[in-house]
Parts: C-alpha cells; sequence; structure tokens
C-alpha cells in the first residue's frame, strides 16, 4: 500500500510494518506492533490504519508514532481481530469474523463503542465473516465467505449476478472497474451488472490486483498459496508464473540433515505440504501433485546408514528415497503396514529412527493388526521386514515417540490412554537381533517411577548417558535407573528435543526455544522478542554437527542459527585457518581455526616463541574457533607471522602458520 509520498508499506503477521522509500532505495522497520499480528493496513491522507488481532490502531506518518488504537467496534466483543478496513471518507468500515462495523472519521472519540455502528447477517449481510471490503462513488462492496453485497448507503443488495455465492477472498477497484477475486477466478463486474470471469485455474488465491501495462491493456497480478505469483494481460490466454526458491510450506513438523548436508524437512500432519530438502543454495520439494507421493502429511523423517531417506506420513504410509532420487512406497496397499480400526488403508507412521546397526524402525501408530512396531532391514528393505505386537511386549498400538540409545535400545513415547493402562515409556532392547526375537527384554517406564505425566512428547540421549524425557507435564531425565525432573521450561507444551556435541539440550515448545547447558541446570532461551526467529511455535530442531547450524523449524517458517557447537574431529590432521593473510582489525571477519580435536587448547605464539594469546580448552566449544587479532592484554598484535599451536591432552599436536597484516 502506498501513501502520498510514493512509500510502500508492507504489515507481516509478527507485527512489523516495513516502509519502503524508492526516492532513496532505503527501508524504515517499525516495531509497535510487534506484540500483535497484523492482517490489513488502510491510507486516508497522513493516517494510516492498521488491521490488528485487537481491533484497528491509528499510525500517524508525519510523526512516525501510534496516536491511539480502537478496540471497542460498537457492539462487537473488545478486542476483536480484524480482516480488513476501507476508507470511503468521511467513513471508515472495518471487517471481522462477526460482522462489519463502521465509524465517522470525523467523529472526536473513536475508541468509544457508541461511536461505531454494527451490520451483520441480521441487516442483510449473507455471511457475518467480512473478508474483503472495496468502495467505489457511495458504494461498498462487501466479500463474505457466502458471496458479495453491495450496500448504498441505505440498503443492502447483492452484487450482480454470476458471482458464486463462496468466499470473496478479495475486492479491487480499478479506472472505475470492480474486480472480485474467489479461491480460484479472478471476475469482472461489468456495466450490466454482471460478473464475468476474467481467469480461472487457480490454486488458491490469496491477493490480487491491477496495474496499468500500456494504454490499451491492463496487467494482473495473481497470488497464490503454494503456487507463487501469476501475472495474465487482458486479452490474452498467457499466464506467467513467479515461484521463489523455497520449501512447498511454512510447517517443519520434523527435520534431519543427510551424509552430504543437505536439510530434509517433513511438513505436517494435517494439512501437510509434502516434504523438502534445503541443500544451502536451493529448496527441492516432493508432493503429491509434482511426485505422486502417497500423501502430503509428513510427519517424521530420517535418513539410514546408505544415505536413503525414509518419509513417514499420516496415513499413506512410509516414503522411501534413494540418493539418486529414486522413490518407493510401503503402506497398507503394498502389505507392509496396517490401516487403523476405522480405514484399513490408512496407514500412519508417527516417527522413525535408525538404530547403531542401520536396520530402520517405525511406528505404525494406531495399527489395526497390533503390530505397532516395525524393523526394517534396509540391507533388502522389500523383504525383511518384522513386525513387535502385544505379545512381544508392545502392548499399545499407540506409539508417538522413538530413540535409540547408546546401547542400542529403543525407547518408545506412547499416548496417554484414559481407558488402558497402557502409558509411559516401551523400552525394548533386541540384543542387535531384530530379526531373531528370542532373546528380546523389554522394560516399562510411567509415572510410578517418577515421570511427570505418561504422555510422552519427545526423548534424546546426552553423551553421559542420561536420556532427557520431554512428557506433557514436564522435562525428566533418566539415569542408572533413576528418573529425575528439571524445572525450567518456557512452557511444557513440548515438540521436539535434540542434543549438540557439546551437549547442550535444545528443546523446541510453543513458546520458543530452551536450551539446557551441558551442565544441566542452566537455562538460555531464543524467542521472537530477543532473536530474529521467525515464530515462538517451534515444532521442531535439527542440528548439523559438521557445520554448527541450528535448524529451527516453527509453523511459520524455519530459522537457522550458526554456533560454534561443531563436532569435533578425531584427531589434529586436518587443522587450518581463514582467511590468510588476515587483516586487523576487522571485527566482520575474525580468524577462524577450524577442524579442531576434542578437548584441545590452543596457543598462538610469535615465530621467536613468545606466547601471545592462550585459548583454553573450556573455552573451545566444538571443532571451530576465532580469533580478533588482540593478545592475552586485550591489544591487537604487531604484523608479522603467527603460529597457532593446538594440542589434545595425549600430547598431539599440530601447528599451522598465519601471516597478520595490521593496518
Amino acid at each position: 500500500m502506498k501513501d502520498q509520498q510514493g512509500r510502500l508499506w508492507l504489515g507481516f503477521k509478527t507485527g512489523y510494518l516495513n516502509v519502503y522509500n524508492p526516492a532513496a532505495n532505503s527501508w524504515k522497520v517499525i516495531d509497535d506492533f510487534v506484540s500483535h499480528t497484523i492482517y490489513a493496513l488502510a491510507i486516508h491522507g497522513d493516517s494510516l490504519f492498521v488491521g490488528l488481532d485487537i481491533g484497528v490502531s491509528l499510525f500517524l506518518i508525519n510523526k512516525w508514532e501510534v496516536k491511539e488504537t480502537y478496540k471497542n467496534l460498537g457492539d462487537f466483543p473488545v478486542e476483536i481481530p480484524v480482516n480488513t478496513i476501507e476508507i470511503q471518507y468521511p467513513y471508515i468500515w472495518v471487517g471481522t469474523n462477526l460482522g462489519l462495523a463502521k465509524s465517522d472519521l470525523r467523529y472526536v472519540n473513536l475508541m468509544a463503542p457508541q461511536s461505531w455502528q454494527n451490520y451483520t447477517t441480521i441487516d442483510g449481510l449473507p455471511s457475518n465473516e467480512i473478508i474483503s471490503l472495496a468502495g467505489i462513488d457511495s458504494l461498498l462492496y462487501v466479500g463474505t465467505s457466502k458471496g458479495c453485497v453491495v450496500f448504498d448507503g441505505a440498503n443492502w443488495r447483492t452484487a450482480g449476478s454470476g458471482l458464486p455465492a463462496s468466499p470473496i477472498i478479495q475486492l479491487f477497484v480499478y479506472n472505475g472497474t470492480v474486480y472480485a477475486a474467489t479461491t480460484n477466478r479472478i471476475y469482472e463486474l461489468t456495466s450490466e451488472d454482471t460478473w464475468i470471469i476474467i481467469k480461472g485455474g487457480f490454486k488458491k488465491i490469496n491477493a490480487f490486483a491491477v496495474a496499468n501495462f500500456n494504454d490499451s491493456e491492463k496487467i494482473f497480478w495473481v497470488g497464490t498459496d503454494g503456487d507463487g505469483l501469476y501475472s495474465f494481460t487482458s486479452g490474452t490466454e498467457q499466464v506467467q508464473n513467479y515461484l521463489p526458491d523455497g520449501p512447498n510450506g511454512n510447517s517443519f513438523k520434523d527435520m534431519t540433515v543427510d551424509h552430504d548436508g543437505n536439510l530434509w524437512c517433513a511438513s505436517a500432519a494435517v494439512n501437510g505440504r509434502g516434504f523438502y530438502r534445503w541443500d544451502g543454495s536451493h529448496w527441492t520439494n516432493y508432493s503429491r501433485e509434482k511426485n505422486n507421493i502417497p500423501s502430503d502429511n509428513a510427519t517424521s523423517i530420517a535418513v539410514d546408514f546408505a544415505n536413503n531417506l525414509w518419509v513417514g506420513t499420516w496415513g499413506g504410509g512410509v516414503i522411501w528415497r534413494s540418493p539418486d532420487d529414486e522413490l518407493r512406497f510401503y503402506n497398507a496397499h503394498t502389505g507392509h503396514l496396517a490401516g487403523i480400526a476405522s480405514d484399513t488403508n490408512y496407514a500412519v507412521i508417527s516417527d522413525i529412527a535408525v538404530d547403531h546397526n542401520g536396520v530402520v524402525w517405525m511406528l505404525n501408530y494406531g495399527s489395526r493388526s497390533g503390530k505397532a512396531l516395525v524393523a526394517v532391514n534396509v540391507v533388502d528393505a522389500d523383504t525383511q521386514w518384522v513386525y513387535f505386537s502385544d505379545s512381544d511386549g508392545i502392548i499399545t498400538n499407540q506409539l508417538r515417540r522413538i530413540f535409540v540409545d547408546h546401547q542400542n535400545r529403543k525407547w518408545i513415547g506412547t499416548e496417554f490412554e484414559a481407558s488402558s493402562e497402557v502409558k509411559g515409556i516401551i523400552i525394548y532392547d533386541d540384543h542387535n537381533t531384530p530379526m531373531d526375537k528370542s532373546d528380546d527384554e523389554v522394560f516399562y517406564l510411567t509415572t510410578n517411577e517418577g515421570l511427570e505425566s505418561n504422555a510422552v512428547k519427545a526423548m534424546a540421549e546426552d553423551s553421559y548417558g542420561i536420556v532427557w524425557i520431554c512428557t506433557l507435564d514436564g522435562l525428566n531425565y533418566y539415569l542408572d535407573g533413576t528418573i529425575g525432573t528439571r524445572y525450567g521450561l518456557l512452557t511444557n507444551d513440548v515438540r521436539s528435543i535434540a542434543v549438540d556435541c557439546q551437549d547442550n539440550k535444545w528443546i523446541a515448545t510453543s513458546s520458543g526455544v530452551n536450551i539446557l547447558d551441558a551442565d544441566g541446570y542452566r537455562w538460555r532461551y531464543y524467542t521472537t522478542s530477543n532473536s530474529p526467529l521467525v515464530s515462538d511455535d517451534v515444532t521442531s530442531i535439527a542440528i548439523d554437527g559438521r557445520s554448527g547450524y541450528v535448524y529451527i523449524g516453527t509453523s511459520a517458517g524455519l530459522s537457522r542459527l550458526e554456533t560454534p557447537y561443531i563436532a569435533p574431529e578425531s584427531n589434529l590432521s586436518q587443522l587450518k585457518v581463514y582467511p590468510n593473510p588476515f587483516e586487523i582489525p576487522n571485527p566482520q571477519t575474525p580468524l577462524k581455526i577450524d577442524n579442531l580435536a576434542a578437548q584441545v587448547s590452543v596457543n598462538i605464539y610469535t615465530t621467536s616463541g613468545f606466547l601471545v594469546k592462550n585459548i583454553p580448552q573450556e573455552q573451545i566449544l566444538g571443532a571451530r574457533i576465532v580469533w580478533d587479532g588482540r593478545n592475552d592484554r586485550g591489544d591487537f598484535v604487531a604484523s608479522g607471522v603467527y603460529l597457532i599451536v593446538a594440542t589434545t591432552p595425549d600430547g598431539s599436536t599440530n601447528v599451522t602458520k598465519v601471516a597478520v597484516i595490521h593496518r
């Protein structure tokens, strides 16, 4: 939306306003609404009206400040969310899910509820869910979830003929003509008060606009959900699609990093968008539409020893992908998995894990056969499948989470069943012979043993052999047969847990990221209020120990955090430093000392053997550290050649050189 100075205003669901000034080619960020969600913008003169989740806020453009917020829109509930705003001076119209609100901008106090008038289905609206508004002359067009009506100041009537009684996603006025967008079509209102279809066949329209192309043609822009941006000119059949390089959706239910450093993401169990891969530069998407996979509701994802990908779905079984991009499907139709009680073909895979022998284990949630735990020998995945049920100690089919500990035991978190005694954790020990059940052992952990809840949400193990258990009611830890509790989570609504190479526990919750330090006591937190995290609703976390990247999946997109927690090398043979030569002072490009081994210390010397910098073991958090060019006194060193000496506790040492240029 443009203001009088030609600046472009953009509102985001995160509450940020971005203002682009094309004359100066500059951006300005306004954070006055970061604690809320922006749904609509409307400009009149120097006033910007911002539709929020709590009403309408008036922002004064010339002062760059919020003047007031209208939370009482007549008889509607206080702080009702706003869907759309239209200024038809002197009136302001506000659309909500409970109807339409109208006020006069000449009134002194728009914060008073009596300054607003409400319109609902009682007054003639086809639906109270107001989605879009557009004014032309003295007429107001109102798009609802059940079609479009027009108000002439006194009466309501159906807005022309030919428009379906379905959601009107957007209304737009251009050069005296009214246009409407439904879910999949663009319409134009003719002078005969008839709607004609301009273009159809879109998947799901989110936004729509019209602009000049030349004196005789108009260019139409259509924004969609998942298919990118389309444009076409009036009177032509050709449609141009602009699809940005990105994931197929904003949901990240589960993630993993493969042997080549690619990030693989499962979208969601409900309204999923398939699964996607990030190779560090580009995204590749897999979906039913593009790849004919059995289901887009991808819930879990894992990589086996051969770098094959296994994707569990909610209803479509499991998808296998080879490094050569071959796809195979295993589900109820193929006979490899069982459907649920109400649908024999609806095979649900809630989680997948790979054990230390390369065997793939998956949870066939709700299996009508009762064989809810499945092991697959990947040497011959088409034939070597083994199933575990009640007779093997898997005494429920409500299995949600699985992970493998350092003893190769399978820890299985169950879902709470009010009508059953089956709760908590099943620990299954196949003694490294999954195809031979004769030596298997099963153990159980419940609230009787100290769990905060029998509903288990996530599990992981650190290098000390401590198993961290996220339950519905809090965080537990298990060591040597004893269960303890650790307090300090932002919320108990936990979705995922991952442990980095320094034993920091990264816990995904609906209120942000919780990090429990290696000592098991100190907490750190990342939320939208103290970091660039895309959303507090964190659903999954994956850690790439080779790069130190922590991938944080949310319901609104993906964030990536660069950390020093890089898995140490087995030795110092690959020690390297860069950039070389190293110019100082340069806070943007410190010297990186890379490929360090575990428990290493680093000393930096002059060529004459004088120690200028000591970096002890406790300050080294992974395989990489940085040096800013200062000595132990805090002063920048002089130009010259310096020796980087890395030493492990057993006396192993490697030395490399760096040329320092002090500008």
